[in-house]
């Protein structure tokens, strides 16, 4: 009876942990503004499709979901929040199922003090629904694997469903289910019901929803997801590698990335073969694939993440049974949280005395400024829509965040001035817009694009002073944005100007 009631009040701890982290999360939310990609899937969530230019409809769906009411920094954030708790929740489930409570709260310590999920936990792309979906599914395919009872196998099949719905990397999640059964005595017993393939049946059935929707798009999808492995292929090998790791140290921490390698790596640990094999195949296989990938072209930082959901449990237990881990705990997480800290308020960073190259400041400081930016915005392009005109950007990022800041994208075009197509180019009324005038949003990095355009105006004319973003923590501007008034569009198509991928 003691053991019941304490795993009980363990699991309120847990769930009390996870809303307070939630609570203070949405606190924060408060006083933020939305990044580039968030501004991207919030346009998407405007025009509902079942998929989308770069991965699938999930995220789309939700951010909808959340912003029926209103459209606010705190309902879009929301869905990561609730799903990142929805992602706790279900980690500290399985960390139980496998070793004890205390091993799960132990896990929840470790993943809560990564930047993984400090940060990363309140920015709503389509990870935050690929991590909810994949720790739930991890759950009851590991559940399934156990015992074998068909239920948990359909359970599993569909969350991993809708984990693909939300990011193709979701696949890789059956396929450790499917090499640990194979790879353990217990497990190959699984292999010989039909449930298990049934399961991996339905996981890969939104590949068929990818099929359709590319072959009547153009093989859009298929043709961005091709050059997503074929970017500085000119790179010496490793090149990227370098890169990725690096990576994988921030979001993660320096500490607590050499503990899990430590503890993944293990011969004896005590949670037996079937677990040990489990969390291991739901994480190695992953990271490999993506270093691979690595030698070959740049990878995105957050590619292999969903590996870190099951990588860590290891150390988690490692910790639950050593006599070191009062000790060992703080040297893990401190790292980690000192990072996620300058992350969050990165103007913290000027209270002890650190002064940032812009160029090193631009994605820490991509969730700020904006208000300022807003407050130029909102007259002109007014006045440019009351004439009949529309307003415009060059790139996906800039479009969106105009989009966002306007509060309706259906007036926001992109130009595709030579850059890369993006999912405005299956909503682009650009044919409709010829003898339109415009109002040109530019990112001085991007200042170029205004020469490539200005052939198509009669006139182009800067309408203002640069609207200028700064901090006392950066040396010189984080962000210079530019407005352009653009006369009488000569019009053109985007297939002609867009370039790769």
């Amino acid at each position: 009876m003691q053991s019941g009631t304490k795993s009980i009040t363990s699991g309120k701890t847990a769930i009390s942990i996870i809303l307070i982290f939630a609570i203070a999360k949405i606190i924060i939310a408060s006083g933020q503004q939305l990044s580039f990609d968030e501004a991207y899937y919030w346009t998407w969530s405007r025009h509902l499709d079942y998929w989308y230019y770069d991965q699938g409809p999930m995220i789309a769906w939700l951010l909808r979901l959340f912003t029926l009411a209103s459209s606010t920094v705190i309902t879009v954030k929301l869905v990561a929040i609730a799903c990142s708790s929805v992602f706790l929740y279900f980690g500290h489930r399985l960390m139980t199922a496998i070793a004890d409570e205390q091993a799960g709260i132990y896990w929840l310590a470790i993943i809560l003090s990564t930047p993984l999920y400090l940060v990363g936990g309140a920015i709503s792309t389509y990870d935050a629904p690929m991590l909810m979906f994949w720790s739930a599914a991890c759950y009851f395919g590991y559940g399934a694997v156990r015992t074998g009872r068909p239920s948990l196998w359909l359970i599993a099949g569909s969350l991993s469903a809708l984990g693909v719905l939300s990011k193709l990397p979701t696949l890789a999640l059956p396929v450790g289910i499917f090499l640990t059964c194979l790879t353990s005595p217990d497990g190959r017993k699984r292999l010989a019901s039909p449930y298990p393939w049934i399961a991996g049946a339905i996981a890969l059935l939104p590949l068929l929803v990818l099929k359709l929707w590319d072959d009547n798009h153009g093989n859009l999808f298929t043709l961005h997801s091709a050059s997503l492995s074929n970017r500085h292929t000119d790179a010496p090998i490793g090149r990227w590698t370098g890169d990725l790791i690096a990576g994988q140290i921030l979001i993660i921490g320096p500490t607590m990335l050499i503990g899990s390698i430590f503890a993944l790596t293990r011969r004896r640990t005590p949670e037996g073969d079937l677990p040990r094999r489990y969390v291991r195949m739901l994480a190695v296989p992953l990271i490999t694939v993506c270093l691979i990938l690595s030698t070959k072209s740049k990878l995105e930082v957050n590619w292999p993440i969903a590996a870190y959901f099951t990588g860590l449990m290891p150390l988690a237990i490692f910790l639950r049974h050593s006599a070191k881990s009062r000790i060992l705990i703080p040297i893990l997480i401190i790292p980690g949280m000192i990072v996620s800290l300058f992350a969050t308020f990165p103007n913290t960073l000027s209270l002890v005395g650190i002064r940032m190259k812009p160029s090193l400041a631009v994605k820490l400081y991509e969730p700020y400024g904006w208000d300022v930016v807003k407050k130029r915005l909102e007259k002109p392009a007014a006045d440019v829509i009351k004439r009949g005109g529309f307003v415009a950007s060059t790139n996906y990022r800039m479009t969106a965040m105009t989009a966002w800041l306007l509060g309706n994208p259906t007036n926001v075009e992109c130009l595709f001035a030579h850059t890369r197509n993006n999912q405005f180019v299956l909503g682009s009324k650009l044919d409709s817009r010829e003898g339109q005038d415009a109002l040109v949003v530019i990112d001085a990095v991007d200042i170029k694009d205004m020469e490539y355009l200005r052939p198509y105006f009669s006139s182009v004319t800067e309408i203002s002073d640069p609207i200028v973003i700064a901090s006392p923590a950066v040396d010189g501007p984080i962000r210079t944005i530019h407005l352009y008034e653009c006369k009488n569009f000569n019009g053109y198509k985007i297939k002609n100007e867009a370039i790769g991928f």
